[in-house]
Protein backbone atom coordinates (compact mmCIF):
# COMPACT_ATOMS: atom_id res chain seq x y z
CA UNK A 1 0.00 0.00 0.00
CA UNK A 2 1.15 3.18 -0.98
CA UNK A 3 0.91 6.29 1.41
CA UNK A 4 0.71 10.01 0.06
CA UNK A 5 1.24 12.69 2.46
CA UNK A 6 -1.50 14.48 2.92
CA UNK A 7 -2.19 18.62 4.55
CA UNK A 8 -5.03 20.76 4.96
CA UNK A 9 -5.59 23.45 6.88
CA UNK A 10 -7.79 26.85 6.68
CA UNK A 11 -5.73 28.33 3.90
CA UNK A 12 -8.02 25.29 2.01
CA UNK A 13 -11.08 26.29 2.44
CA UNK A 14 -9.70 30.07 1.97
CA UNK A 15 -8.30 29.42 -1.20
CA UNK A 16 -8.52 32.51 -4.02
CA UNK A 17 -11.17 31.99 -6.88
CA UNK A 18 -13.20 34.06 -8.55
CA UNK A 19 -14.51 37.33 -6.74
CA UNK A 20 -17.99 36.66 -8.40
CA UNK A 21 -18.05 32.99 -7.44
CA UNK A 22 -18.85 33.33 -3.46
CA UNK A 23 -21.67 36.09 -4.81
CA UNK A 24 -23.70 34.07 -7.01
CA UNK A 25 -26.83 33.04 -4.90
CA UNK A 26 -27.51 29.35 -6.43
CA UNK A 27 -29.45 27.25 -4.13
CA UNK A 28 -27.82 24.32 -2.60
CA UNK A 29 -29.61 21.89 -5.90
CA UNK A 30 -28.29 23.73 -8.52
CA UNK A 31 -24.72 24.71 -6.72
CA UNK A 32 -24.11 21.12 -6.47
CA UNK A 33 -25.38 19.97 -10.18
CA UNK A 34 -22.93 22.61 -11.70
CA UNK A 35 -20.27 21.26 -9.58
CA UNK A 36 -20.32 18.30 -11.76
CA UNK A 37 -20.80 19.77 -15.07
CA UNK A 38 -18.49 19.21 -17.57
CA UNK A 39 -17.88 22.64 -18.44
CA UNK A 40 -14.48 24.15 -16.48
CA UNK A 41 -15.73 27.32 -15.69
CA UNK A 42 -19.05 26.05 -14.73
CA UNK A 43 -17.70 23.72 -12.09
CA UNK A 44 -14.72 25.96 -10.58
CA UNK A 45 -18.00 28.49 -9.61
CA UNK A 46 -20.46 25.74 -8.08
CA UNK A 47 -17.78 23.94 -6.35
CA UNK A 48 -16.46 26.87 -4.62
CA UNK A 49 -20.22 27.91 -4.13
CA UNK A 50 -20.62 24.66 -2.28
CA UNK A 51 -17.03 24.83 -0.44
CA UNK A 52 -17.89 28.01 0.59
CA UNK A 53 -21.42 26.82 1.59
CA UNK A 54 -19.03 24.22 4.01
CA UNK A 55 -20.59 21.64 1.94
CA UNK A 56 -24.42 23.05 2.84
CA UNK A 57 -23.93 20.91 5.82
CA UNK A 58 -22.37 18.06 4.21
CA UNK A 59 -19.05 16.74 4.12
CA UNK A 60 -19.59 14.33 1.83
CA UNK A 61 -20.42 17.30 -0.57
CA UNK A 62 -17.91 19.29 0.92
CA UNK A 63 -14.96 16.69 -0.40
CA UNK A 64 -16.68 16.08 -3.61
CA UNK A 65 -16.63 19.99 -4.24
CA UNK A 66 -13.09 20.56 -3.45
CA UNK A 67 -12.46 17.70 -5.79
CA UNK A 68 -14.28 19.35 -8.44
CA UNK A 69 -12.62 22.33 -8.14
CA UNK A 70 -9.20 20.50 -8.10
CA UNK A 71 -10.03 18.93 -11.78
CA UNK A 72 -10.98 22.72 -13.03
CA UNK A 73 -7.82 23.99 -11.68
CA UNK A 74 -5.96 21.39 -13.32
CA UNK A 75 -7.78 21.82 -16.68
CA UNK A 76 -6.62 25.32 -16.55
CA UNK A 77 -3.42 24.41 -15.36
CA UNK A 78 -3.41 26.26 -11.97
CA UNK A 79 -2.39 22.81 -10.41
CA UNK A 80 -0.75 24.32 -7.61
CA UNK A 81 -4.58 25.25 -6.31
CA UNK A 82 -5.67 22.20 -7.45
CA UNK A 83 -3.27 20.59 -5.48
CA UNK A 84 -4.67 22.20 -2.40
CA UNK A 85 -8.23 21.38 -3.14
CA UNK A 86 -7.58 17.53 -3.53
CA UNK A 87 -5.32 17.19 -0.88
CA UNK A 88 -8.42 19.14 1.03
CA UNK A 89 -11.12 16.87 -0.19
CA UNK A 90 -8.70 13.47 0.72
CA UNK A 91 -8.43 14.93 4.35
CA UNK A 92 -12.05 14.84 4.20
CA UNK A 93 -12.98 11.56 2.47
CA UNK A 94 -9.38 9.43 2.24
CA UNK A 95 -10.56 6.82 0.14
CA UNK A 96 -11.98 9.04 -2.11
CA UNK A 97 -10.48 7.56 -5.25
CA UNK A 98 -11.98 10.40 -8.18
CA UNK A 99 -9.92 12.52 -5.74
CA UNK A 100 -6.43 10.88 -5.95
CA UNK A 101 -6.50 10.44 -9.72
CA UNK A 102 -6.68 14.03 -9.84
CA UNK A 103 -4.83 14.71 -7.86
CA UNK A 104 -2.26 12.43 -9.66
CA UNK A 105 -3.24 14.81 -12.50
CA UNK A 106 -2.19 17.71 -10.90
CA UNK A 107 1.15 16.61 -9.79
CA UNK A 108 2.11 15.62 -13.13
CA UNK A 109 1.13 19.07 -14.17
CA UNK A 110 3.58 20.04 -11.60
CA UNK A 111 6.31 17.89 -12.67
CA UNK A 112 6.67 15.65 -9.67
CA UNK A 113 6.45 12.56 -11.46
CA UNK A 114 7.09 10.19 -8.52
CA UNK A 115 4.14 11.36 -6.03
CA UNK A 116 2.04 11.36 -9.09
CA UNK A 117 2.02 7.92 -10.15
CA UNK A 118 1.95 7.08 -6.19
CA UNK A 119 -1.37 8.96 -6.42
CA UNK A 120 -2.80 7.12 -8.96
CA UNK A 121 -1.45 4.23 -7.45
CA UNK A 122 -3.52 4.47 -4.94
CA UNK A 123 -6.62 5.39 -6.70
CA UNK A 124 -6.56 2.36 -8.24
CA UNK A 125 -6.38 0.37 -5.47
CA UNK A 126 -9.52 1.89 -4.61
CA UNK A 127 -11.24 2.01 -7.93
CA UNK A 128 -9.36 -0.64 -9.83
CA UNK A 129 -11.66 -0.42 -12.99
CA UNK A 130 -11.58 3.34 -13.53
CA UNK A 131 -9.92 3.39 -16.58
CA UNK A 132 -8.74 7.13 -16.43
CA UNK A 133 -6.44 6.40 -13.56
CA UNK A 134 -4.97 3.67 -15.60
CA UNK A 135 -4.24 6.27 -18.55
CA UNK A 136 -2.89 8.68 -16.12
CA UNK A 137 -0.63 6.52 -14.07
CA UNK A 138 0.85 4.89 -17.73
CA UNK A 139 1.69 8.24 -18.80
CA UNK A 140 3.50 9.14 -15.85
CA UNK A 141 5.29 6.02 -16.61
CA UNK A 142 6.11 7.01 -19.92
CA UNK A 143 7.53 10.07 -18.47
CA UNK A 144 9.58 8.56 -15.79
CA UNK A 145 10.90 6.42 -18.50
CA UNK A 146 9.14 3.42 -17.99
CA UNK A 147 7.67 1.94 -21.13
CA UNK A 148 7.13 -1.50 -19.93
CA UNK A 149 4.87 -0.31 -17.04
CA UNK A 150 3.21 1.93 -18.96
CA UNK A 151 2.45 -0.66 -21.87
CA UNK A 152 0.52 -2.73 -18.98
CA UNK A 153 -1.23 0.29 -17.64
CA UNK A 154 -2.46 0.87 -20.96
CA UNK A 155 -3.52 -2.40 -22.34
CA UNK A 156 -5.26 -2.97 -19.00
CA UNK A 157 -7.02 0.20 -20.01
CA UNK A 158 -7.81 -0.53 -23.40
CA UNK A 159 -9.60 -4.48 -21.93
CA UNK A 160 -11.76 -2.16 -19.82
CA UNK A 161 -12.59 0.20 -22.40
CA UNK A 162 -11.70 -1.40 -25.90
CA UNK A 163 -12.89 2.14 -27.71
CA UNK A 164 -10.19 4.07 -26.17
CA UNK A 165 -8.01 5.81 -28.86
CA UNK A 166 -5.57 7.11 -26.52
CA UNK A 167 -4.46 3.65 -24.91
CA UNK A 168 -4.45 2.22 -28.97
CA UNK A 169 -2.37 4.82 -29.90
CA UNK A 170 0.00 4.70 -26.82
CA UNK A 171 0.68 0.86 -27.67
CA UNK A 172 1.06 1.42 -31.01
CA UNK A 173 3.73 3.71 -30.55
CA UNK A 174 5.29 1.42 -28.36
CA UNK A 175 4.71 -0.92 -30.66
CA UNK A 176 6.42 0.96 -33.44
CA UNK A 177 9.18 3.57 -31.93
CA UNK A 178 11.06 5.84 -34.25
CA UNK A 179 14.10 4.63 -35.72
CA UNK A 180 17.25 6.72 -34.17
CA UNK A 181 18.73 9.31 -36.39
CA UNK A 182 22.21 8.73 -38.32
CA UNK A 183 24.74 10.61 -36.32
CA UNK A 184 25.05 13.02 -39.13
CA UNK A 185 21.74 14.38 -39.25
CA UNK A 186 19.89 16.65 -36.76
CA UNK A 187 23.01 18.56 -35.68
CA UNK A 188 26.17 17.61 -33.53
CA UNK A 189 26.66 14.80 -31.09
CA UNK A 190 26.76 17.73 -29.30
CA UNK A 191 23.20 19.32 -29.97
CA UNK A 192 21.97 16.21 -29.71
CA UNK A 193 23.40 15.50 -26.13
CA UNK A 194 22.29 19.24 -25.59
CA UNK A 195 18.54 17.79 -26.57
CA UNK A 196 17.87 14.03 -25.03
CA UNK A 197 14.30 15.12 -26.17
CA UNK A 198 14.55 15.53 -29.53
CA UNK A 199 13.25 12.00 -30.42
CA UNK A 200 10.83 11.41 -27.15
CA UNK A 201 7.31 10.36 -27.55
CA UNK A 202 4.91 11.93 -25.72
CA UNK A 203 1.50 11.65 -24.74
CA UNK A 204 -1.34 13.81 -23.11
CA UNK A 205 -4.99 14.39 -23.41
CA UNK A 206 -6.79 16.91 -25.83
CA UNK A 207 -9.99 18.01 -26.78
CA UNK A 208 -11.65 18.63 -29.90
CA UNK A 209 -12.57 22.20 -29.96
CA UNK A 210 -13.87 23.17 -34.07
CA UNK A 211 -15.39 20.53 -36.31
CA UNK A 212 -12.27 21.34 -38.45
CA UNK A 213 -10.43 18.97 -35.89
CA UNK A 214 -8.74 21.72 -33.78
CA UNK A 215 -7.10 20.18 -30.74
CA UNK A 216 -7.34 22.25 -27.22
CA UNK A 217 -4.16 20.65 -24.82
CA UNK A 218 -1.67 21.79 -22.06
CA UNK A 219 1.16 23.26 -23.42
CA UNK A 220 3.84 21.11 -21.84
CA UNK A 221 2.27 18.48 -24.04
CA UNK A 222 3.57 19.84 -27.20
CA UNK A 223 6.21 22.52 -26.41
CA UNK A 224 9.30 20.10 -28.22
CA UNK A 225 6.78 18.98 -30.93
CA UNK A 226 7.82 19.08 -34.58
CA UNK A 227 5.17 16.31 -35.83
Amino acid sequence: MITIPIAIGVAALALAAPAHAAAQNLPPKQARLQCQSSDTNERLLGCTIVINARGFGSRGDLSAAFDGRCWAYSNLQQYERGLADCEASIALNPRYSYAYNNLGTSLFGLGEISRAIAAFTRAIELKSNFVYSRVNRARAYLESGNSELARRDFEFALAIDPANQEAKQAIAALNNPPSTPPPTSGGTTREREANPNNNRIRYGTGFFVTPKGHVLTNFHVVKIAKT
